[in-house]
């Protein structure tokens, strides 16, 4: 129950962000508080949200489905060519890990993310998600072999 609370007190925070950037963005750009930023600032935010995936990944869900909300509501302005494709959200999330090698949690759930993804069926993954997803030290002997 607490951990429902937290991600609804999360998700309100997020929206109210979101109404500010675009606020702020008006009359400059039309572009629109991107998904990475969103992530990264859930992360930094609320730690302990994350350490439960199934939890997060709901989370992500229900913030998503949030958006697609306001979208059919126009309250923000949305264009198709700013949509992110899963591939560069995977890509992204990637990147966020190497940058951030300490984040077990986000490790995890992108893994289940990529999964998830492929059972799908989606063929837009980033090509080094078949590396990362092997296991450690098969990883570094292959950089052991590479560096000789």
């Amino acid at each position: 129950m607490r951990m429902q609370k937290q991600v609804v007190e999360v998700r309100k925070w997020l929206l109210r962000r979101l109404c500010r950037e675009k606020k702020a963005r008006q009359g400059r750009s039309r572009s629109v508080y991107s998904i990475e930023d969103a992530w990264r600032e859930v992360v930094a935010r609320s730690p302990r949200l994350w350490s439960v995936d199934e939890r997060a990944e709901e989370f992500i869900y229900k913030f998503r489905e949030e958006i697609k909300l306001q979208k059919d509501k126009s309250i923000f302005e949305f264009e198709e060519r700013q949509r992110i494709p899963e591939a560069e959200i995977s890509e992204r999330l990637e990147n966020y890990m190497y940058r951030n090698p300490s984040s077990q949690d986000v490790r995890t759930l992108f893994f289940k993310t990529c999964t998830e993804l492929r059972n799908r069926g989606s063929t837009q993954f980033h090509p080094s998600i078949s590396r990362l997803q092997q296991p450690a030290d098969q990883r570094q002997n292959e950089l052991n072999l590479s560096a000789d």
